[in-house]
């Protein structure tokens, strides 16, 4: 199969160098499994590998985007390096948003599944608590309500291990209770598991009477399937790889072996009869001659005084374990084999193994102290990282707080320049409609008729002024006027100061000038205001500019360029 698959990729690759730019699939290996059952075999034995075939295949388009996040967080998920888990864990995060996950409950419960196992290599039962209650919740929408009882089991095991052990009881009660009926195998097999959880937190407790009556309710559920087998839906997970009844019989057998090693290890303390009866029992099933079968009774070997028997058990559980040595379970192997060996006469393999065991549980500590120190400055960095975050956050919200005063002030100025625009608009239209009216008011004055024998001194007075255009003098001022008519100071002060609406003759020749400076503006738009003012009698044009504005609310300039839009 390896040779088959080195060659098939071979070719594959081939193909993909080729110029050609369309990509050829081999036939009948596109759209298959073949490859992904090929990764799924190879990640266990050399998981390198596997990410290479994962890779491979992915190029080539014969895994879809799903199966190969899957497949390679699976991969990360079963290496020992906590960099590889975390990976595992990021990768499942994202699948549980991604489009192909979304609304499709079996895929949803394949990434939670391999989320709760990543959260249990990480030692991290918080994360698997939060995993498989989303698990849980999910199966019950499915409808699988023994799935989520059994993932229940499991969440109070969990919530055992962080010290919550009355609520972690408490929880599997309620399970158990649900579970132990008829209705299917499967139902029966979540039996067992859950309690086999309660069972390992009682014996935490050190409750093992208790632990007897769990175990004792597993076994006679499962007389009751022996004797009313129709009553109980063939479903088993378990079974579903085989319809054979050694198959089936042998699951029995399993479960059964475990319930009287329980037994045995609850009982040894304090009833030694029922003990050595329980480990007459499983001596008789194919399940008590294994290695686990007697891992797990090797407490009542001891409790019992069955020094040989524990003594070869830990020989064969040694020998199992290799060079993975470096752990409690270790130590604590050694230290039961030192108390059997010394019970038994021989104390020099007693000391040996005291001995390893004392050099074992130092080195235990030392790394044990070296991990908690790796662990505080672990929390250092979190801290820092955290800290660091935060400030960045308030860097952020102080730009965001800069940036909407900024906006505010924009509007604010854009308001003034829109009420600014508007007003000057509005000035604008009022002054040309003031320029309308003043040149109205000019030709309307011109066209009076005035009286050709006024006999008024005033009218006598403004009627010589205006025909004879006197003001366009810039020197012209009363004394000329009482000179050109013979007339006092008082006279032409009173002619103009009571008789008409000016308080001076000044105010009047101002006003005669400023009405032809407008004339000016309108028909000689090639004269400058400074040659208007000229022209009109004024010495300066500022003081022309000044008096007009005054007069006309508007300069010469604004008045003229009114009088050429119209």
């Amino acid at each position: 199969m390896k040779k088959q698959t080195i060659i098939l990729a071979g070719l594959l690759l081939l193909a993909a160098c080729n110029r050609t730019p369309r990509v050829h699939q081999i036939k009948n290996l596109g759209g298959t499994p073949y490859q992904e059952d090929t990764i799924r075999m190879t990640y266990a034995r050399n998981p390198e590998r596997a990410l290479a075939l994962l890779d491979s295949a992915i190029l080539l388009g014969n895994i879809d985007p799903y199966h190969a996040l899957l497949a390679r967080a699976t991969i990360y998920s079963r290496s020992p390096e906590s960099r590889r888990l975390d990976q595992a864990e990021t990768l499942c995060r994202s699948l549980l948003q991604h489009d192909s996950v979304v609304g499709v409950p079996q895929r949803q419960s394949a990434v939670l599944d391999l989320l709760i196992y990543t959260s249990n290599m990480k030692d991290d039962n918080e994360a698997y608590i939060r995993w498989a209650s989303q698990k849980a919740e999910l199966c019950r929408e499915m409808g699988d309500e023994v799935e989520a009882l059994r993932t229940r089991a499991e969440i109070g095991a969990a919530m055992a291990a962080l010290g919550q052990r009355d609520e972690a009881l408490a929880l599997l009660d309620g399970v158990i209770r649900e579970l132990d009926k008829p209705g299917s195998i499967n139902r029966m097999d979540a039996l067992s598991i859950a309690a086999k959880r309660k069972i390992y937190v009682l014996k935490q407790e050190g409750r093992q009477e208790e632990a007897a009556s769990v175990a004792r309710r597993v076994l006679a559920r499962l007389d009751h399937y022996q004797k009313h087998p129709g009553a109980y839906a063939e479903d088993s997970y378990r079974l579903s790889w085989s319809k054979r009844p050694a198959d089936r019989e042998r699951y029995l057998d399993f479960t059964r072996g475990q319930a009287y090693a329980n037994l045995a290890v609850a009982y040894a303390p304090r009833r030694r009869d029922s003990a050595l009866f329980y480990l007459q029992k499983l001596s008789q099933t194919h399940y008590g001659q294994s290695l686990g079968a007697r891992k797990l009774i090797v407490p009542a070997q001891m409790e019992l005084g069955m020094y040989k028997e524990a003594l070869a058990t830990y020989a064969q559980v040694e020998k199992q374990m290799g060079a993975d040595t470096l752990h409690s379970d270790y130590a604590l192997l050694l230290r039961d084999r030192a108390i059997a060996a010394k019970a038994l006469g021989r104390p020099e393999e007693a000391y040996g193994y005291m001995w390893r065991y004392a050099a074992l549980t130092r080195e235990l500590s030392d790394n044990l102290q070296a991990c908690e120190a790796q662990e505080y400055a672990a929390r250092y960095r979190a801290k820092e990282q955290e800290l660091a975050i935060q400030s960045a956050q308030d860097k952020s919200r102080v730009r965001g707080i800069i940036l909407l005063l900024i906006a505010l002030l924009l509007i604010v100025d854009l308001a003034a320049t829109v009420l600014f625009l508007w007003q000057k608009r509005e000035l604008e239209r009022k002054n040309c409609a003031l320029a309308a009216q003043i040149a109205d008011t000019l030709k309307y004055k011109e066209q009076l008729q005035l009286p050709e024998e006024p006999t008024d001194l005033f009218e006598q007075l403004r009627l010589a002024i205006k025909r004879d255009r006197l003001f366009l003098d810039p020197a012209f001022d009363r004394q000329k006027l009482t000179e050109l008519f013979h007339l006092s100071n008082r006279q032409v002060g009173a002619a103009f100061s009571q008789g008409s609406e000016f308080c001076s003759l000044s105010d009047f020749i101002r006003d005669c000038r400023l009405e032809y400076s407008c004339r000016l503006l309108t028909e000689h738009p090639e004269l400058s205001i400074k040659e208007v003012a000229a022209k009109s009698g004024f010495q300066y044009a500022s003081t022309y500019s000044t008096d007009f504005k005054s007069k006309y609310t508007m300069t010469p300039s604004e008045f003229r360029k009114l009088q050429a839009g119209k």
